[in-house]
């Protein structure tokens, strides 16, 4: 799912039969891309139905509104007017700050900007680069998974752990790294 502007809002890759829930979406135009995802494509074309419903309710509040469904909406940051926008914070978010985005952060910052994980309100802010646990803060740990790596909160569940979109899970919708609760690493 996209917004006008072409952002991802949402996706669908491994559940059967595929679902997106989007909420607190600001008033505008959406589009849906569908594309076979297959090893080895159908010889002929595939027959498929889209189904939308839109329900109507009170808007966000706050950035923990905007956090709560994760399961297959991308998290946008800010809630303005009830709705749940992009941060756009245009690369001056200083440490510790929110984020939804590379681009947010100040230089030598990164947003782990990680897809579906819960608690991104608090989880997803600016921070620094890190080769181990002791370069951070207080309640948080160096990640071990990336090329570059950057310090994060504790995960004490592995919905805070980051998802990956191109790996089959066990068991839709995604395939997620584990949360070692006592160290607070995802592994």
């Amino acid at each position: 799912m996209f917004d006008a502007a072409g952002n991802v809002v949402g996706l669908s890759f491994w559940e059967q039969a595929e679902q997106v829930r989007l909420t607190y979406l600001p008033i505008g135009r959406y589009f849906l891309a569908v594309d076979e995802f297959a090893a080895t494509p159908a010889p002929t074309p595939v027959a498929y139905t889209i189904e939308v419903q839109r329900t109507t309710g009170a808007g966000c509040t706050s950035a923990a509104n905007c956090a709560s469904e994760y399961r297959n909406q991308v998290y946008r940051g800010r809630c303005a007017a009830g709705s749940c926008i992009q941060i756009n914070g245009d690369g001056e978010v200083a440490q510790g700050g929110a984020c939804d985005s590379e681009s947010d952060c100040a230089a030598g910052l990164s947003c782990p900007d990680f897809f579906f994980v819960a608690d991104a309100d608090t989880r997803e802010t600016c921070a620094p680069a890190c080769a181990e646990d002791s370069e951070c803060g207080a309640d948080q740990v160096c990640t071990t998974y990336y090329a570059e790596n950057f310090c994060v909160p504790r995960c004490t569940t592995d919905d805070h752990c980051p998802t990956s979109l191109g790996d089959a899970p066990e068991t839709p919708p995604w395939y997620r790294l584990s949360c070692d609760v006592p160290s607070g690493r995802c592994m």
